[in-house]
């Protein structure tokens, strides 16, 4: 899956170092409004299952973590469910911890993450 650097983000997978952002922002109603299929609660448990279902990417999911780099935390998450490669689709999905918001930090990893999806899995369109 790789890594995918801006300015001041990194776009990489997740792991268990972000369990308490991913925590943090699954239990906030805000986001998850937004979010298809997120149990509530959000335990540790549900985000470990996450995470593990995260590192199985397939032809037709990808999720990578946004992280800050200045302050090496996560921040949200960017990604695509589902992708239908035969019609060069996918669904964009993504959120950002409230703090982190109206800072450009969506904009930043959406460029980023759609350059990505174009070229490197020959996407033509994306849907959030």
């Amino acid at each position: 899956m790789g890594e995918i650097a801006t300015e001041r983000l990194l776009l990489r997978t997740i792991d268990g170092g972000d369990i308490t952002s991913l925590v943090e922002g699954m239990n906030d109603p805000d986001i998850v409004k937004f979010l298809i299929g997120v149990p509530s609660p959000f335990t540790k448990q549900d985000t470990i299952n996450w995470i593990e279902e995260c590192s199985r990417s397939t032809d037709d999911f990808l999720y990578f973590g946004i992280e800050l780099m200045s302050e090496s935390k996560l921040i949200g998450e960017i990604g695509l469910s589902p992708i239908i490669p035969h019609e060069g689709f996918g669904a964009l999905a993504y959120w950002l911890l409230p703090r982190y918001q109206g800072k450009g930090y969506a904009s930043e990893a959406f460029g980023a993450f759609s350059g990505y999806a174009f070229r490197n899995l020959g996407l033509r369109r994306l849907e959030a």
